[in-house]
């Protein structure tokens, strides 16, 4: 545990706020949860995926089909968990939502996980806490030992450039929401953004542009104000769903721990490559964002599947 406590320090000292910034925004806009039509979509969207996660290993196993019903209805619960989580990140303004989502993220894909290996339900629980994931769980399910901890490149990446480009650390927002954020105040590009980006989410590290670039008629560039207070607060909702997406890609290493050089360099080097190999590969695949999401651009379908959330 030395490396991982003596990294948390170093960074804690980089980002340690100083007294200017006592009175930076958190963004709060607090407003009441409503269900729409669209969320039985997105409900249903997250359902089936856990339902697949417990059907298909079910079916490898050969088991009976009562067995491969009760994975199915056992998914569609994690699915539900997973759904709550987004939904309660997509009101993340609000304080303490932000915490609610992670936990329900956490347990939802945690759940879906333990099903499609088998496990218990919850015999092992992972979280994301800023640039680690952290496992709970039965030293059967969880490689041996109690509690395990991966350092997220991803993360690490968005952190790293934050400091790089002189960000200005939103500890207040971190606090109440669980997502570590930065706001963002230089005119110009973040990483491979455009001037243009109200938020952009790197592994599960927020950045706010306080400096949007819009063009102008002639075909110009000019630096706007920042957006209405209302609008940037959804730009932030809306990165935080991102954020708690993080971790839903974490399940590739899953399917990578069957190699074993990957098992054994995961739990040497304690990196966890899983959500950031799913995130560029959705960067590589035509129709999503600009790339002003590195590593975590949005195919066209979960920009969709974002979008209807946050109604």
């Amino acid at each position: 545990m030395k490396p991982l406590t003596s990294l948390l320090f170093a960074a804690a000292l980089a980002l340690s706020p100083s007294p200017s910034k006592a009175q930076r925004p958190y963004y709060y806009d607090p407003h009441q949860i409503e269900l729409k039509e669209a969320d039985a979509v997105v409900l249903g969207v997250n359902a089936g995926i856990g339902c697949a996660f417990g059907v298909v290993p079910s079916i490898v196993r050969k088991n009976k089909v009562s067995r491969v019903l009760e994975d199915c209805l056992k998914g569609m619960l994690a699915g539900t968990v997973i759904y709550a989580g987004e939904k309660a990140a997509a009101h993340a303004s609000t304080p303490g939502m932000g915490w609610a989502a992670k936990i329900l993220v956490g347990d939802g894909v945690s759940m879906r996980e333990n099903l499609a290996l088998g496990n218990g339900l919850f015999d092992r629980l992972a979280y994301d806490i800023g640039p680690v994931r952290v496992s709970l769980g039965t030293k059967e399910a969880n490689s041996g030992k109690n509690v395990q901890w991966h350092l997220l490149p991803g993360s690490l990446v968005g952190i790293a450039a934050n400091i790089a480009y002189r960000s200005d650390w939103n500890e207040k927002a971190t606090l109440y929401s669980g997502t570590i954020v930065f706001d963002y105040y230089r005119k110009g590009k973040f990483l491979l953004s455009e001037p243009s980006f109200a938020g952009i989410t790197t592994g599960n590290v927020v950045t706010m542009n306080h400096h949007i670039t819009a063009h102008t008629e002639d075909g110009g560039i000019g630096y706007t104000t920042p957006l209405h207070p209302h609008d940037f607060t959804q730009a932030y909702n809306h990165e935080q769903i991102h954020a708690a997406q993080y971790r839903e890609y974490g399940s590739l290493d899953l399917v990578l721990r069957f190699s074993d050089m990957y098992r054994r360099t995961m739990d040497k080097t304690h990196l966890s490559l899983g959500s950031d190999i799913v995130a560029m590969t959705l960067m590589s695949v035509p129709g999503g964002y600009p790339v002003a999401e590195f590593p975590a651009r949005q195919l066209t379908v979960d920009t969709f599947y974002t979008k209807w959330v946050e109604e």
